[in-house]
């Protein structure tokens, strides 16, 4: 007779029966099942920190490193948090191309636990990372200079200093291609459009760029308008077999153009690679919505908010399509909401209160790219006025955010100073990591270009 034990469900669904789901299904690689339950075990032990290490872990194994990040930001707010959480967000930053930051987190790591599980790990990463500089490093003096140079414009771009970056790649009127390609985005950055196109043209003409050159210049011709121009680049980024990062770089640009043909196999490759990047899953939404296919858009909203139930940006658009009143099409690729439903939560910053407040501010801080007409610090603002643990858990998350601007998240350090809220507050950038304030404790940057 066969054992059927197997299939038994034990009549104590308790957090542990919960979170020994999620282990089996995470070795299974059936990772959003093992979240869902992970999350109901969390739910019913909140304070038991085993399953939130447990929840960045799994996150990070799916590719989700932003989302990881913040479980591990949650946890170092507690008494004694594990020292791992600083292991966590090195490896977490060094596979968002943040090395500079994940060099950081595994100093970090190293001060804790010398002779910790992961120390090791800690050490060859912070090698490796060195040895890497180091031969991408010029020797002769005069493009030793001319990285330098460049390294310092990147870091100020990382910092949302362009047009401070774009003056000091003038003082080199000679530049290389590849530095010629970052001066072209610092100027579109800067606003600076036309002579950025002309910059581009130059760099590409007088070329041959490397695979960040490249798509420096791809996201220079976008800010510029030129989406031939882009698309062309992003077609001789595919030939040329660049670094995924690049090419991630790429298609981010490129989900600022109107849906067409070009935009879905470069989505559908990125999606194989990370099917779990809710920018993809968003793009993917997005576009069967513009080709009136709503019930399939409604599809990878909703596997958003299997991702991350608090999801801003996929919550606002389900509850829109299926509440009766659908947003107007075309809605963007790129991870924001169309201008009727940002509209709605500027208006909930304004005015609201309760869910609906905190809502409007998660899509604020959370949500993509920062609202205009500074909204994003109003949020920031009424945030501070609150005194509930979901408001706090809400600023910190906008610290871990590393396409926020560092006033923005002076602003976010000062709102949980005045709260009185436990330290550290741990902040990350496009290219630093930090427990202290992101503005001051800025360093040079993983976008360096090599002449």
């Amino acid at each position: 007779m066969p054992n059927d034990r197997q299939n038994v469900v034990s009549f104590q669904q308790d957090a542990g029966f919960f979170a020994r789901r999620a282990m089996k299904k995470q070795k299974d690689g059936q990772f959003q099942q093992a979240v869902t339950l992970l999350r109901r075990a969390m739910e019913a032990a909140p304070e038991h920190d085993a399953y939130l290490l447990d929840m960045a872990e799994i996150y990070s194994e799916m590719g989700c490193p932003i989302e990881s990040n913040r479980c591990l930001a949650r946890l170092m707010r507690r008494d004694d948090p594990p020292a791992v959480c600083w292991f966590g967000m090195a490896c977490n930053l060094f596979s968002m191309g943040n090395v500079e930051g994940a060099k950081t987190a595994a100093m970090n790591y190293l001060d804790c636990e010398p002779e910790g599980d992961f120390s090791a790990q800690a050490a060859d990463m912070i090698d490796a990372i060195g040895q890497a500089q180091a031969l991408h490093r010029p020797q002769k003096r005069g493009a030793l200079r001319a990285y330098r140079l460049s390294e310092r414009a990147a870091s100020l771009m990382n910092r949302d200093h362009s047009a401070v970056a774009a003056r000091l790649l003038e003082s080199r009127p000679a530049a290389a291609a590849q530095t010629r390609a970052l001066y072209a985005f610092a100027l579109a950055e800067a606003g600076r459009l036309e002579e950025a196109a002309r910059e581009a043209e130059r760099a590409v003409s007088q070329g041959p760029l490397t695979s960040e050159a490249r798509a420096d210049a791809l996201q220079a011709f976008m800010l510029a308008g030129r989406k031939e121009e882009a698309l062309a680049l992003a077609d001789a980024m595919d030939e040329a077999d660049s670094e995924p990062f690049e090419q991630r770089r790429a298609l981010d640009a490129l989900l600022a153009l109107r849906p067409g043909p070009r935009i879905q196999p470069r989505l559908s490759r990125a999606l194989r690679l990370s099917p779990f990047d809710r920018a993809l899953l968003h793009a993917q939404a997005a576009l069967y919505y513009n080709e009136g296919d709503a019930d399939a858009a409604l599809v990878w909203w909703r596997h958003m908010l299997e991702i991350n139930p608090d999801d801003p940006v996929a919550a606002a658009c389900v509850q829109a399509v299926t509440g009766g009143a659908a947003p107007t099409r075309p809605i963007p690729l790129r991870l924001a909401l169309p201008e009727e439903l940002e509209a709605a939560q500027r208006r909930a910053i304004e005015s609201g209160d309760g869910t609906a407040l905190l809502a409007a501010c998660r899509w604020a801080l959370l949500g993509g790219d920062p609202p205009k007409g500074g909204v994003i610090y109003r949020a920031v603002e009424r945030l501070a006025g609150l005194t509930d643990s979901t408001s706090e858990t809400l600023l910190r998350e906008g610290l871990m955010e590393p396409m926020l601007s560092p006033p923005v998240k002076l602003a976010i350090e000062d709102a949980l100073a005045r709260r009185g809220a436990k330290r550290p507050y741990l902040a990350a950038g496009r290219d630093s990591f930090s427990p202290a304030l992101p503005g001051r404790a800025a360093r040079p940057g993983n976008k360096s270009q090599i002449d």
